[in-house]
């Protein structure tokens, strides 16, 4: 007997469930992705720019796939039933969609991010450093400019990021008869944290993909306004993808 593959094999049952059930979010997470593939620079497009915009393209590029990564590994812990941990992963990607917002404000802070991040010259320690400054001026940036997101972001601090009672004990324990057990065990479809963590995570991959379509909108790669699809597409969200989560909490 093998409790690694054993597990392993719980959360897979939970992933074929989880495609099932949340089709429709599913799809509406696809066309997000989809907008994504639609704007950008073909390689001769690209070689045609001069040296410091190809740079600033593949900064762009490099962050919009790292968060793509990131939003994978969050929706494979949910899908997989294992909801607390994954907001530590929608931290992550809310700090991208901030560094990417940060940098559109200005092509002098587009270029900071790209030499913190790709040519500072530093190693170690020194480069963390230098890193987390600079996301601590882009979280703030988006704290003061939209100031309604205060919320989400202490929900994501204190659910994802840090040891608290409602990510360690409350988001990963459950109990079974007269016995603790893992969440993993008992489905979390219906649960209140799993549901908020699905909305978050497309509402926050959305920030990444419009941050991203406004840097290119800015250098040619897209057209003007074209940012606005995302918006359009958040919009329907709230509009008909909500409400079902909404309606699950009935079932709890």
């Amino acid at each position: 007997m093998s409790t690694t593959r054993n597990v392993l094999d719980l959360c897979d049952r939970w992933a074929g469930s989880f495609r099932t059930e949340f089709e429709h979010y599913l799809d509406v997470l696809d066309e997000l992705l989809r907008l994504q593939s639609s704007v950008g620079f073909e390689r001769d497009e690209l070689s045609g720019l001069p040296e410091d915009d190809q740079n600033l393209v593949k900064t762009y590029l490099f962050l919009t796939e790292a968060g793509n990564t990131t939003l994978l590994g969050a929706l494979r812990l949910l899908s997989s039933n294992l909801h607390a941990d994954a907001f530590g992963l929608m931290r992550i990607l809310y700090e991208i969609a901030c560094l990417m917002h940060y940098g559109n404000a200005s092509r002098e802070q587009k270029v900071e991010v790209l030499k913190t991040i790709f040519k500072s010259g530093l190693e170690g320690r020194k480069q963390g450093k230098a890193e987390w400054k600079l996301t601590r001026k882009a979280l703030d940036l988006m704290k003061n400019e939209k100031p309604a997101l205060e919320q989400t972001v202490d929900m994501l601090n204190n659910y994802g990021a840090h040891t608290s009672r409602a990510k360690v004990v409350l988001g990963n324990m459950t109990a079974l008869g007269n016995r603790s057990a893992s969440k993993v065990f008992t489905c979390s479809f219906n649960d209140k944290h799993f549901l908020i963590g699905l909305e978050f995570l497309f509402h926050i991959a959305a920030m990444v993909q419009e941050e991203y379509i406004r840097h290119l909108e800015q250098l040619g790669g897209a057209y003007k306004g074209q940012h606005r699809e995302v918006t359009e597409l958040s919009s329907r969200f709230l509009k008909t993808i909500r409400p079902q989560l909404q309606a699950r909490l009935l079932k709890e």
